[in-house]
């Protein structure tokens, strides 16, 4: 029965408590593994935004949660260049130094980094980056050639990184490599796409990503399908993956020319956001943009230096 409005709510005695309910009651250890570093570094429950938590806690956190939320000392600049630095010296540590894990961690107000993931401070360290700049390196070539048709490849320079991104490892992406010969996006085209997915996935690595959605939801999709050993889910999950790639390889002229004669990253975002799937926040069409910063869309060659110039 509806309560008339203005009045109070009478608790539900059978409902089970929410998470952040149990972490007043329980302390951090009541919260999901994921959001303890975050409740270490923000110094309350609340959870990061983004997320089903998050939409939950919107309606579910007690008073006393909010209210420690609003009360708390804001982080400061200091801490913040802090945590960045640290975050560096743990990348050099690892993958220059190849030191052991238990010496990374020389800040001990950061060694929450320890359970869960974070981005590189340069997005070009990351391995996904690597791999996508390389895969362009004969593209990248062939955009030098005086006979090179520029439009054509523009536009496929747009839609292999959106390829690559929409399922976002770098198994995957090396397994595609960078397709050249693209005059529509249809079952045939993408019939090449889909084997080189289930020649992944039959060697038991993931092709979707953890690291952002919608790819991290589709990466247990492509979990349980090999839990099942079923070849016949996981392609169709890959297949519809590549058929919502229809609507972006339709509009990459439409953005490879606002990123050539505009060269604003921020206008061609707004023009991928437009594309249906890239909306919303714009998360997913500002990934793709910035890949495509490191490409002639947004550079130059210089060639007394002999190496690309950003002019974004």
């Amino acid at each position: 029965k509806r309560e008339p409005k203005g009045g109070s709510k009478v608790p539900n005695p059978r409902r089970k408590p929410s998470w952040l309910e149990e972490a007043v009651s329980s302390g951090e250890s009541a919260l999901p593994p994921r959001e303890r570093p975050f409740v270490r570094a923000c110094g309350s429950a609340k959870p990061h935004q983004g997320g089903g938590w998050a939409r939950r806690a919107k309606h579910q956190a007690p008073d006393e949660i909010m209210a420690a939320h609003s009360t708390r000392e804001p982080l400061t600049a200091d801490y913040f260049y802090r945590f960045v630095r640290q975050r560096e010296e743990v990348r050099i540590r690892r993958e220059l130094l190849h030191q052991t894990p238990e010496t990374w961690y020389s800040d001990p107000e950061f060694r929450w980094m320890r359970s869960t993931k974070l981005t590189n401070v340069k997005r070009s360290d990351d391995n996904m980056t690597r791999v996508v700049k390389r895969l362009c390196e004969d593209a990248s070539s062939a955009w030098r050639e005086p006979d090179t048709d520029r439009d054509t490849l523009a536009k496929l320079y747009i839609f292999n990184h959106a390829l690559w991104r929409a399922f976002g490892t770098p198994a995957f992406a090396e397994a595609v490599g960078f397709l050249w010969h693209v005059g529509d996006w249809g079952e045939e085209e993408a019939a090449p796409v889909i084997e080189a997915a289930m020649n992944v996935w039959r060697r038991g690595t993931h092709n979707f990503t953890d690291a952002y959605r919608p790819p991290r939801a589709l990466r247990l999709v492509e979990g349980r399908a090999r839990a099942r050993t079923c070849e016949e889910s996981a392609r169709r999950l890959f297949t519809s993956v590549c058929r919502k790639l229809r609507p972006l390889w339709l509009a990459c002229g439409a953005i490879a020319s606002v990123a050539r004669q505009r060269r604003s990253w921020e206008q061609a975002t707004c023009r991928v956001m437009q594309v249906p799937g890239y909306g919303g926040t714009g998360f997913l069409a500002k990934e793709l943009v910035q890949d495509l910063m490191h490409t002639p869309l947004f550079q130059e060659w210089d060639a007394k230096r002999q190496s690309w110039l950003n002019i974004c």
